[in-house]
């Protein structure tokens, strides 16, 4: 059944003094919740969403400064993000659920479990795989040179902003590399909105870099010594044929005392959900089976 059909319910929370949409596609079973990436939607779970709504109860929302959910000038620290989260649990009545994610959502889950960690059952990560500095990270050793460059290297990207929504959606599809993709195109088109000056932007684009500097600081190890849940990693093709990706990988499921590994051939970090959202259904699903006997 097409998913516009199943959409029950609709709705801005309050929580952590911001206002969060959030979207509930099913309401019968255990909850299941789905995070976004970053600079996107709740949208971009659109194919995925369809093969859960039959058995869980489905839900999904706009990170803070995302799509419809307000955008405060601060408050974009993981841990934030997190609290942000539990709210909704808490406004919804969920005491426990399943979360999913997908890179920015995937480290703003493992932050919730760390915190809260009776409050999650299962943690399915697409993303959350490396630290960003320090033993097997994205760059290596630390210092202020080399945070500066980071920083210098983003200030430089033009930025993304056009006279109409569809020119903005042209020029983002092309910097993924993803001209003409229809599947991206409808995920990120409710993610673009007007700006001050009348013209159109990714919504999220103003709040990146405060999430950034979270990022750069955030020690995910740090996060899995706390989690009690199972997790499931689902590293794209990418992270698959980095070693230090895997080393990293390796590390973190030793701390867990639960956790799987399942890799989706050709699978691209982010767009896996919209590129083969019935493999990573798949995956999901057959990890909650497996769970089951743990919890």
């Amino acid at each position: 059944m097409p998913l516009f059909e199943r959409e029950l319910a609709k709705v801005l929370v309050e929580t952590n003094g911001t206002r969060l949409y959030v979207q509930q596609d099913s309401e019968a079973g255990e909850p299941v919740l789905f995070l976004h990436f970053g600079n996107a939607c709740a949208a971009v779970w659109d194919l995925v969403i369809p093969h859960f709504v039959d058995r869980y109860r489905v839900l999904r929302l706009d990170l803070r400064g995302h799509g419809r959910s307000d955008q405060p000038p601060d408050g974009y620290a993981i841990e934030n993000l997190a609290r942000d989260v539990v709210g909704v649990l808490d406004a919804l009545g969920i005491d426990q659920t399943h979360i999913v994610g997908s890179s920015m959502g995937a480290e703003v889950a493992a932050s919730l479990a760390a915190q809260w960690p009776d409050r999650v059952r299962t943690l399915v990560l697409e993303g959350a795989f490396q630290n960003a500095f320090g033993r097997d990270s994205i760059y290596g050793e630390p210092s202020e040179a080399l945070l500066a460059d980071l920083r210098a290297t983003r200030a430089a990207r033009p930025p993304l902003v056009g006279d109409t929504p569809d020119e903005v959606l042209a020029e983002w599809l092309n910097r993924w590399g993803r001209s003409g993709d229809d599947r991206l195109a409808r995920a990120l088109r409710p993610a673009i909105g007007p700006t001050r000056d009348g013209r159109y932007a990714p919504i999220a684009a103003p709040i990146l870099d405060a999430y950034m500097e979270a990022f750069w600081s955030a020690r995910f190890d740090k996060y899995y010594q706390q989690i009690n849940s199972p997790v499931l990693f689902l590293p794209d093709e990418a992270s698959v044929q980095d070693p230090t990706a895997q080393a990293s990988i390796a590390w973190f499921r030793s701390i867990l005392r639960h956790s799987a590994l399942v890799e989706i051939p050709g699978a691209e970090h982010a767009a896996v959900v919209l590129d083969q959202p019935e493999r990573f259904a798949r995956a999901v699903l057959s990890f909650h089976r497996a769970s089951s006997m743990l919890i």
